[in-house]
């Protein structure tokens, strides 16, 4: 089963389980969106982390899909397990680690465009 983006003006559903069990890999599964929201599925085996970084420029919110892992908000750790989430203030360094064999999670936040974090 391929699932691709939604366009801007598009509506989708999309099956994660089913994303995260055909990729069967680390890193991103899948992209989507709209005109105004970008949404990211990411996987990390247990030996993968985002380094920490700073986004300036919207808030994050991320969605545990799958397994467990940790997310470093400026230096506290906050521990996300299948069904949890957590807000990202945006100018806070975060960094994402798994603690499980594998950590799926989700990523929505407002569109930005063709902005990287920074350190």
């Amino acid at each position: 089963m391929t699932q691709e983006a939604a366009g801007p003006d598009s509506i989708c559903s999309v099956d994660l389980s089913a994303l995260l069990h055909e990729a069967n890999r680390s890193g991103l599964i899948w992209s989507g969106g709209s005109a105004d929201l970008n949404i990211n599925l990411l996987s990390l085996s247990g030996d993968r982390e985002i380094p920490a970084h700073i986004n300036n420029q919207v808030d994050v919110m991320i969605v545990c899909v799958e397994g467990a892992g940790v997310v470093t908000i400026d230096e506290t750790p906050h521990t996300l397990t299948t069904g949890q989430i957590i807000i990202v203030p945006k100018s806070s360094a975060r960094s994402i680690a798994a603690t499980s064999a594998s950590f799926s999670y989700l990523t929505c936040h407002l569109r930005r465009g063709g902005l990287w974090p920074t350190r």
